[in-house]
């Protein structure tokens, strides 16, 4: 199982926005991917620090994964960024979730 980080900010007021997460790299149709979102950064990037976690089937070579309920705001979710060692930072993963929804890039490698 692969898992995959993503971070949303409380936004004050507003309505709840949907977050796509591709997840691009899914080398098998097997298995399942667990895509979990944060609502603060002192939780990222551990899975039990998620305010919503998604499981979805693994489909080769991309997996699309809705995460419904999101306040609009800052996101974060690899974004194109790379870490040193491991999970890249919030700041260097960071973009903006609109009202009207949006789409996160992540790459498996």
């Amino acid at each position: 199982m692969a898992v995959v980080l993503a971070l949303a900010a409380h936004a004050e007021g507003g309505a709840a926005a949907t977050l796509t997460v591709v997840v691009e790299g899914v080398d098998q149709a097997k298995g399942q991917l667990l895509v979990g979102v944060f609502t603060s950064r002192a939780g990222w990037p551990k899975a039990e620090g998620a305010a919503a976690v998604v499981r979805a089937p693994a489909q080769a070579p991309r997996t699309e994964v809705r995460v419904e309920g999101l306040p609009p705001g800052p996101v974060a979710a690899s974004n194109g960024a790379k870490g040193l060692v491991g999970t890249p930072s919030f700041d260097d993963a960071r973009s903006s979730l609109p009202p009207g929804g949006g789409t996160a890039r992540v790459s498996l490698r």
